[in-house]
């Protein structure tokens, strides 16, 4: 490849290097300039694609071989080089729809069955080039003939349950069922779409919402995935101390303006740098950005706890269990939230706590429930023993059970600092500070500090 070569540098044939660096193994055939601002402005115009259609669609009509158009290239650079380059822009010429797509796509499989080397693989390109923009990739499926469509996605490894997410992010009604009808179950097809419904934020209003007639907009399956999610999130985005973001790829929303990234990753290089809203999309950028599914305004959630309240508890309480670390004060806020909506559906919190802190057995529970010898007063107190633990998974498990009672309920308690500052850390009111003695202000006030 030529050293000093610019963006706009093309072959003679037509071929564009723009993005393209010599690799050292597969995933490297992006280079640095790929991921520059000055590529995405030629690649988000489609013209860096449409470059490599003309020169692809070129060589197709004058039936030319892989091998006529390495000839063809010269001595401008070494043949590895330029069986890479023809590679990449195999690629770039497939990733955006055209008139004779179809035609290019047999004519590039056809020369490409006759290439022999397992290191360059214009399909590991494409996948690449297709998870950057899913509009592009959504309309190239659509135009795929049938003939052909089996054959793409299993060349950009996409099964029909990755379709049919990529229709619910666009709200293709007649794709989704037309994936539904391919389906040998209409209780499975029906699960997936609640399934991958739930990982787009909620949209009363979309095409496909309407034409399932659902109450409210959302199915209980829907639903019971979401209260799965928002739990699991809360597992996910405590792992390691990090931030209360849930960076699973596959949680995605759909496209608009405002939620577009700003900031970008170079798979190659791992730098981050900004780009312009210009909406560029990788799946992977499109993560739903805070973990707080905001299950409460949806209609159905207090009938659904009503119905499943206990195994809503059991997945709380193992995701809680499972936390090695401190879980952050905004997560044990919506683990309150779900868990004084299950109060309120009769799923008593201190039995919980006995259950699932205290680790007592059913019949201990069952002795405690009848004595009657287990008032608030000592559960209140019994939250503060067990979060006054040095085990943070002991205390992430009363954590959120204390944020679930209201401030007023400990006020009454005879309290020693320690459970003074617990609480203050919990809830920030004055009024335990100002119970504190000398020394417990004193301690509060460099931990607030952070000295």
């Amino acid at each position: 490849m030529p050293a000093n070569h610019t963006p706009a540098f093309t072959y003679k044939n037509g071929m564009t290097i723009l993005g393209i660096a010599e690799p050292h193994k597969p995933e490297d055939f992006i280079s640095d300039q790929f991921t520059g601002l000055d590529f995405y402005s030629s690649f988000l115009d489609g013209s860096v694609q449409l470059n490599a259609q003309a020169a692809i669609r070129r060589c197709m009509q004058r039936g030319q071989s892989f091998q006529d158009i390495v000839e063809e290239m010269g001595e401008e650079t070494r043949d590895y080089a330029r069986d890479h380059i023809i590679n990449c822009n195999i690629a770039y010429a497939l990733s955006i729809p055209a008139p004779d797509w179809n035609a290019m796509y047999r004519y590039c499989k056809t020369i490409s069955a006759d290439y022999d080397n397992e290191f360059l693989d214009f399909n590991y390109m494409l996948r690449e080039l297709n998870h950057i923009n899913l509009a592009n990739l959504y309309a190239v499926i659509l135009d795929t003939d049938d003939s052909n469509r089996d054959d793409f996605l299993k060349y950009i490894c996409l099964k029909d349950v990755e379709v049919m997410r990529l229709a619910l992010l666009f709200d293709d009604e007649d794709t989704v069922n037309q994936l539904a009808d391919r389906s040998k179950s209409q209780v499975l097809a029906r699960a997936t779409i609640d399934r991958n419904l739930a990982i787009f934020k909620f949209d009363p209003f979309s095409r496909v919402r309407v034409a399932m007639g659902v109450s409210d907009g959302m199915s209980m399956g829907e639903l019971f995935e979401r209260t799965t999610n928002q739990i699991l999130a809360i597992g996910k985005a405590g792992d390691l101390g990090c931030n209360f973001f849930d960076k699973n790829p596959s949680q995605q929303y759909r496209m608009a303006p405002e939620h577009l990234p700003v900031a970008i990753r170079c798979p190659t290089s791992d730098v981050t740098y900004r780009k312009p809203s210009t909406g560029l999309l990788r799946m992977k950028d499109l993560v739903i950005d805070d973990v707080d599914q905001k299950l409460h305004q949806y209609p159905q959630f207090p009938r659904f706890l009503a119905l499943f309240k206990h195994e809503v508890s059991e997945l709380v309480a193992k995701t809680v269990g499972d936390q090695i670390y401190p879980i952050h004060h905004e997560l044990n806020a919506i683990l309150a939230s779900i868990a004084r909506a299950m109060d309120q559906q009769g799923l008593s919190m201190q039995h919980y706590f006995m259950k699932h802190c205290a680790s007592l057995s059913p019949g201990e529970i069952l002795d405690i429930l009848e004595r009657e010898s287990f008032t608030r007063q000592q559960y209140l107190g019994a939250l503060l023993k067990f979060n006054g633990s040095d085990n943070p998974k002991i205390v992430n498990k009363s954590s959120f059970l204390i944020m679930a009672e209201s401030v007023e309920a400990f006020k009454g308690l005879e309290l020693n600092d320690h459970q003074l500052r617990t609480l203050y850390e919990h809830f920030p009111d004055k009024a335990f500070l100002d119970r504190m003695s000398d020394h417990g202000v004193e301690r509060q006030l460099i931990t607030d500090l952070g000295l």
